[in-house]
């Protein structure tokens, strides 16, 4: 985590990309199912 071009912001698009897409697929199959 030493590169100075490595910033929160990319930090906030790579949790996005991996994780985000994940969980709002999860998050919609939730949704759903519970009838929400």
């Amino acid at each position: 985590m030493t590169d100075k071009k490595y910033t929160a912001a990319d930090m906030v698009i790579d949790t996005l990309k991996n994780n985000g897409v994940e969980y709002v697929f999860w998050y919609s199959g939730c949704k759903d199912r519970l009838s929400i």
